[in-house]
């Protein structure tokens, strides 16, 4: 077993590292630039203590189509063997440790760089399911929301049909957390309505709904200086204004007031202003 795996990582090298090759695409460095000792990678390999295969550098700018077709068409069982470095990484197990991330990114290299249609296939459901390990805190991946999201955009945008799905939720929840700082996360009205605003361009019903009366909120928390929040009289009727834009008739008559206090005030300031005796002019 050993002698055959010894095999298959020397023809691995041959195919990527041959001087006749290189010679002719002119891209030896380019195309493997961290392979430094061939037995200490059959060895690592062999022993199965960590992936190594795809340590092999390959630079998005290094071949050429050609180059590229070769491979795919004389290095499929090179291939076969990429896909099970990124299956352990994903699962765990044979002496390889658990690394979703770099399961994920290996899988990437894979789809971008070789054109590898399995990889492209299997990457969208990789982000989505690591989405749902960050969202919910699983498999042994620490909790982190705003990673899920990014992850599910990701999958979202190549076409995960489930990623598109549950994206504009997971976009609302995580808003509603924010907005009142709840389940252990930090309240943050501003990056509240940030991502409401992106559930809601997605067509999320409820994001619809709660865009305008969160906006009307917080304008009266800027207008006002409360809720820890700086006063500022002029982001508070803008907020409101974008509110009221929204159809939120409290918004409405909230603005009326706010225009109204605010340009009192305004004249308030100009009257004290004027009353200052100017400084007297140095002789």
């Amino acid at each position: 077993m050993q002698t055959k795996f010894l095999m298959l990582i020397i023809f691995y090298c041959a195919v990527y590292m041959s001087p006749a090759k290189a010679a002719a695409e002119g891209k030896f460095e380019d195309i493997v630039s961290n392979i430094r000792d061939i037995s200490e990678i059959a060895k690592r390999s062999i022993e199965r203590r960590e992936p190594v295969l795809l340590e092999a550098d390959i630079p998005e700018t290094s071949t050429t189509s050609t180059f590229l077709e070769e491979v795919r068409r004389e290095n499929s069982q090179t291939l076969r063997m990429l896909h099970k470095e990124i299956y352990l990484l994903l699962e765990g197990g044979n002496g390889v440790e658990k690394n979703i991330p770099r399961a994920i990114e290996y899988c990437e290299r894979l789809a971008n760089l070789l054109g590898d249609s399995k990889a492209q296939e299997q990457l969208p459901k990789m982000l989505y399911r690591y989405s749902i390990y960050l969202l919910k805190g699983e498999e042994g991946v620490e909790k982190n929301i705003p990673e899920a999201i990014s992850y599910c955009e990701r999958a979202a945008e190549l076409g995960n049909s489930k990623a598109k799905e549950y994206l504009p939720q997971m976009l609302y929840s995580y808003s509603m957390c924010l907005f009142k700082g709840k389940e252990g996360v930090e309240k943050d009205m501003l990056a509240a309505i940030g991502y409401c605003e992106r559930a809601e361009k997605l067509g999320n019903d409820k994001a619809r709904e709660d865009l305008p009366k969160m906006l009307y909120d917080y304008s009266i928390y800027l207008f006002n200086g409360a809720e820890g929040i700086e006063r500022d009289l002029s982001e508070g009727i803008s907020y409101c204004a974008r509110a009221a834009n929204l159809g939120n008739q409290t918004a409405v008559s909230g603005l009326f007031r706010m225009t109204t206090i605010a340009r009192s005030s305004n004249q308030k300031i100009i009257k004290r202003l004027s009353a200052l005796k100017p400084p007297r002019r140095a002789d």
